[in-house]
């Protein structure tokens, strides 16, 4: 759960950022939900680890 996200955030950011190891340490990503009247998203991976 990622909170307090700018209002105008887009999956696709989110997804290339959370998919991108070196900057988030993250991993594949398989899906982004977001919520915006809470501004914040739901990022689920592949692998929990």
């Amino acid at each position: 759960m990622i909170r307090n996200l700018p209002s105008d955030i887009s999956r696709d950011v989110l997804e290339l950022y959370f998919s991108n190891r070196r900057r988030s340490n993250g991993g594949q990503v398989i899906d982004v939900t977001l919520y915006d009247e809470h501004q914040h998203a739901l990022v689920t991976f592949a692998d929990h680890k």
